[in-house]
């Protein structure tokens, strides 16, 4: 392919997007190499921290910075054309599924060293990818593909190694990042397809682990109200139309808040008491116990004109506020 200089690109991506913006990005990945259909479909997202991991934490302790993050999958791993496409910048290849060929650099912008492992079937034999992400001007470097025995616990996959975090703006508590993936994959979790993988963030030395689909049902932190509802929008030409879902969320933050999203991602967030003020008091339930229990309520719109016009870096719109 034609050269390109890759660390202009990832220099030139806007700030709005954060630290976890490439393990959201990995697992939307991650997500479309399994595909919709598969039973059995899992994403593992390994926290690797700085210091000693062997030690028990307790409420004496504090959390080590996270330093590496692996995202682990079953996916159809990368064949030559999935190859091909990560290789090319700005492919049109998963275009239909709101790709832009672009969110690999996020990778880059946020850690220091990326590389791939990834086993594939190809040509009736199982293969084994791995390449290093470049900073020049090749995507791809240091690539290797060997053939592999198959066995009975071999299948396909990919690991993808985000190392050497550049900044320590990531949450330390998984939880916490949990809950924001959640929050911000919600869409997919509910309107993704029938079988939605396991997704599951681990610490790398087995203490905790988190999945990530259990915040999600009639008795779980996150709960839908009522049904998904729709409405249109019109204009001298065209009309558009969207859709509507309306989330309980407990023990998040105390802003009730409408989203914006695009391609089962969450974009961009308003307040919502800035359109209905009432929105500004406090949310709360009353337990079985009679405590109190908060929550926010949460407002997902999606539609095709969102999904269109969503920016390169999917932290805004091509279209004005107003």
């Amino acid at each position: 392919m034609s050269k390109i200089n890759i660390d202009r690109i990832v220099k030139d991506i806007k700030s709005k997007t954060t630290s976890l913006t490439p393990v959201i990005e990995a697992v939307c990945n991650s997500i479309d190499a399994i595909g919709s259909e598969r039973t059995d479909g899992f994403i593992d997202i390994v926290v690797k921290r700085s210091g000693d991991q062997s030690l028990e934490l307790d409420t004496t302790h504090t959390l080590s910075d996270i330093i590496s993050i692996d995202v682990i999958d079953n996916g159809i791993g990368f064949t030559d054309e999935n190859k091909d496409s990560f290789d090319t910048y700005r492919s049109g290849f998963k275009m239909s599924k709101g790709g832009k060929g672009f969110g690999r650099f996020m990778y880059l912008k946020y850690f220091r060293h990326v590389s791939i492992e990834s086993i594939f079937y190809e040509e009736g034999k199982y293969k084994q990818r791995r390449f290093t992400f470049g900073h020049a001007d090749e995507i791809i470097e240091n690539e290797q593909i060997v053939d592999i025995e198959p066995n009975s616990d071999l299948h396909t996959g990919t690991v993808l190694h985000l190392s050497s975090i550049k900044s320590f703006d990531l949450d330390k508590g998984l939880e916490v990042i949990a809950r924001k993936l959640v929050e911000r994959l919600l869409v997919f979790f509910v309107t993704g397809g029938e079988y939605t993988p396991k997704i599951t963030i681990k610490e790398e030395n087995g203490s905790n682990s988190i999945v990530l689909n259990d915040y999600i049902g009639d008795n779980s932190d996150i709960q839908q109200i009522g049904k998904e509802e729709e409405f249109t929008i019109k204009g001298r030409e065209n009309e558009w139309n969207f859709t509507v879902k309306i989330y309980k969320i407990y023990y998040s933050a105390i802003t009730n808040k409408i989203c914006l999203t695009a391609n089962f991602r969450e974009v961009t967030d308003s307040a919502l008491h800035n359109y209905v003020p009432e929105f500004k008091e406090t949310m709360f339930d009353i337990t079985e116990y009679g405590t109190q229990k908060n929550y926010m309520i949460k407002v997902y719109v999606q539609g095709e004109y969102l999904d269109e016009n969503v920016t390169t870096e999917r932290d805004g719109f091509n279209f004005g506020k107003e």
